[in-house]
């Protein structure tokens, strides 16, 4: 027979593959540990940084943040829209300014403009005074006006009084020109 071969493993060898075996699986062993231990770490930062309860609140935060901004455009869109219209009102309208400027120029000083109602044709107004001089005064200036067709086509005297103190007062309807 030969020596040279052995079917029954020797001690040694069996023990020297035991232990490249538990060499390996110490090693790999000690890697999954390791990669476990970065990816729980990993998880964690990753679930912190995104967590339902910071989604939430960024989202709170940005739905704020967008109804302000909706709230500032719908405050703009009103401004533009009523300075859009004060300037349509203010292209049709006929332009005062310029026949109540005269008409204050022919009151004398010691009189006072109560009322005064004017549309495009038509003015009536309510005027004191404490003498009647100065009503005289008054009236004799918005007739020259009118007959003058400078700004009256006609003044109508629909009233003149004492109020029973100290002021009388006149009412007149002026046909504009």
């Amino acid at each position: 027979m030969n020596k040279g071969i052995n079917l029954l493993p020797s001690k040694k060898g069996g023990l020297d593959k035991q232990k490249r075996i538990l060499k390996l699986l110490r090693t790999v062993s000690i890697v999954v540990l390791v990669f476990l231990f970065t990816s729980f770490v990993t998880l964690f930062f990753i679930n912190r940084q995104f967590s339902p309860d910071k989604v939430k609140q960024e989202e709170r935060v940005v739905l704020a943040n967008y109804s302000a901004i909706n709230s500032r455009m719908a405050k703009l869109f009103l401004i533009h829209d009523r300075l859009s219209e004060i300037d349509r009102i203010l292209s049709r309208r006929v332009p005062f300014e310029a026949k109540t400027t005269e008409i204050k120029k022919q009151v004398p000083r010691d009189m006072s403009i109560d009322s005064m109602r004017i549309t495009p044709s038509l003015m009536e107004m309510t005027a004191t005074s404490v003498s009647l001089s100065s009503i005289n005064s008054m009236l004799d200036n918005f007739t020259q006006m009118a007959n003058e067709k400078n700004l009256f086509k006609s003044v109508v005297l629909n009233g003149i009084g004492f109020d029973g103190k100290e002021k009388y007062f006149v009412t007149l309807k002026i046909q504009l020109l």
